[in-house]
């Protein structure tokens, strides 16, 4: 006897909690009687432009959809509400069309159909055989494999104008960004200024003295009174700052760069407190338009 020979075909899986639409975590979940899943407010919009199922590309109407109720336990993980088994990509798991309760196959083979009594688990309510969807088969995972959707390979999109402007915002993709980083991107537009082409203003301080002095003295006058062998002093000078001190006074506060390109903006925060010299430079070159017009590529690492 030769060797058996398996054949295996690797895929981008889809998790079966997420729409077959937006590839997202589904918030309002609703189904097929095939069991592709989608998110409400994706597949409306879809089937109201095109008419047809986006993963089989076949007519559909939005009557053709169900309402699915996942059920979660403690930890907020979606699980079986009669057997309380945490759904995995291993398991089988099947949805009543009547109800929209999911739950897992075993629970549904043991309570159901061995006992012959096709009642709801939950709400009792009458189904038949024909109600059980299969949401996810272990034994045939076809169906999850993203290159042979429809509209995947049609290349079939749905944005609308409003959402292809918001877009371009630079928290548009932030669903749930942290504490800092909202605070941070607060700051970055209160603060923002576009570049202007007039010349720049010398800033002074309260009493119109350039900005190059410090706010203290540098003591000559005490020190001349007091002292016997320092120089007598009678006029008060502020410290004057160093080169250095002039040149990174500016940049040792927190900087940023809003990098405007053709598929929206992209906001850059540079350690200015840890490398002032460097980021002086890359500030002061983003001033003179040094980057302008400048073609580049994200860089993916496989």
């Amino acid at each position: 006897g030769g060797k058996r020979v398996t054949h295996e075909r690797n895929f981008k899986r889809l998790p079966f909690y997420c729409c077959s639409l937006t590839f997202q975590t589904v918030e309002h979940p609703y189904c097929t009687k095939e069991g592709h899943i989608f998110d409400l407010t994706a597949i409306v919009p879809f089937i109201r432009k095109y008419g047809i199922n986006p993963i089989t590309g076949k007519k559909m109407d939005s009557k053709d959809l169900f309402k699915l109720t996942f059920h979660k336990d403690a930890a907020g993980k979606i699980h079986c509400p009669v057997m309380y088994k945490t759904f995995t990509e291993s398991s089988a798991i099947v949805a009543i069309k009547k109800t929209g309760n999911v739950y897992s196959l075993e629970a549904v083979e043991e309570l159901n159909l061995k006992t012959k009594s096709l009642l709801d688990l939950i709400t009792s309510e009458p189904f038949t055989k024909d109600d059980i969807i299969t949401i996810q088969d272990p034994q045939r995972l076809d169906k999850f494999d993203m290159s042979n959707f429809y509209h995947i390979k049609e290349k079939m999109r749905l944005v609308d104008e409003e959402d292809e402007e918001a877009q371009k915002s630079s928290t548009y993709t932030l669903k749930s960004a942290p504490a800092e980083a909202v605070a941070t991107l607060t700051e970055l537009n209160e603060t923002y200024t576009a570049p202007s082409s007039a010349a720049p203003v010398e800033e002074t301080n309260d009493e119109g003295m350039p900005t190059y002095f410090h706010n203290t003295t540098t003591g000559d006058v005490s020190r001349g009174l007091t002292s016997t062998v320092a120089p007598r002093a009678t006029k008060t000078q502020l410290v004057q700052k160093t080169s250095d001190e002039i040149l990174y006074e500016e940049t040792k506060k927190k900087s940023y760069v809003r990098l405007v390109t053709s598929l929206g903006e992209i906001n850059l925060e540079l350690y200015s407190d840890s490398v002032p010299k460097v980021c002086h430079n890359f500030l002061l070159l983003c001033k003179r338009g040094y980057y302008n017009n400048t073609i580049f590529h994200p860089q993916c690492f496989r």
